[in-house]
Parts: structure tokens; C-alpha cells; sequence
């Protein structure tokens, strides 16, 4: 879903640019402010940043290596990278809302994509307030699959 979102607004602003050169993602904000809140969700969601959907798979990743000392060097691993994607993630940011746009027309979003970017903000923001829903229902499709289930 974090992939999704980011990559319908990359298409959506690079359609509107009609270019992929990241500085035409300056001021993005203030030219569209659905497609700057979108893809701002899905970059912290990604980078693991609570309370989006992507801290909680983060957060089970790096727990369960934190779990077992033979794979505590895993758990370093995973949370340099989390530092590192976050420094990136805030870069787009910055640019986004900080910087003044090169061109300063409106970038239109389609109804039915801003209604699928709305709802998936949402599933990103209950993703991470509520994961044991999320949880659950994993948990159960694994099971429905015949997997066997945690010792």
C-alpha cells in the first residue's frame, strides 16, 4: 500500500511535469496539497516512522531479530537503515513543502485517484494506530493457507 500511493503520485507529478528531474517536486504542497499529503504518508510509512502502518512491520522485523541474541547484529542493521532511509524520505519531503515551485500551476488529481489516495492514507494511518487488526487477519490468512502457526 506505502508503494502503491508513492508510486500514483510519482506518475501523477511526473505526467504533470511531464519530467522525472526531482526538482520539479519542489513547492509540491502548495500545487497540489492532496498529492503533497499522500506521498508525504507514504514516505514515512515506508521509512517506519509510528504512527503509520510501516513502523509496525518495521517494528516486528527489528523486535523478533532483537529477540534472539545470535541475530542482535540483524536488529543494528535494520535500525542504521531505518535511520538512513528516514534521512532520504525527509529530503523528498523538504523539498516538497519547503522549497518555492519552478512552475506554479495547480497539478490536477483524476476524482476516482484522490478518492484512492484518500482511503489509502487512511489504511496507512489505522494500519499503525490499530496493527492487531492487521495482525489478526494475517495471521488468520496464514493459517487458512496451512502454514503452521507460531511455537
Amino acid at each position: 500500500l506505502m508503494n502503491m500511493v508513492a508510486f500514483i503520485v510519482i506518475l501523477l507529478v511526473s505526467r504533470a511535469t511531464a519530467s522525472h528531474d526531482l526538482e520539479d517536486w519542489h513547492g509540491l504542497a502548495r500545487r497540489s496539497p492532496m498529492l503533497w499529503l499522500a506521498m508525504t504518508v507514504a514516505l514515512l510509512s515506508l521509512a517506519g516512522v509510528p504512527p503509520f502502518m510501516g513502523f509496525f512491520g518495521k517494528f516486528m522485523l527489528v523486535g523478533s531479530a532483537f529477540g534472539k541474541p545470535e541475530l542482535v547484529w540483524l536488529g543494528i542493521i535494520g535500525l542504521v537503515n531505518v535511520v538512513i532511509a528516514l534521512y532520504f524520505y525527509l529530503g523528498v519531503v523538504k523539498r516538497i513543502y519547503v522549497f518555492e515551485p519552478r512552475v506554479p500551476t495547480a497539478i490536477a488529481v483524476p476524482p476516482r485517484l484522490r478518492y484512492a489516495l484518500m482511503v489509502a492514507i487512511v489504511l496507512l494511518i489505522a494500519g499503525g494506530v490499530a496493527p492487531q487488526r492487521l495482525e489478526r487477519g494475517t495471521t488468520e490468512a496464514v493459517a487458512a493457507l496451512g502454514f503452521p502457526s507460531r511455537p
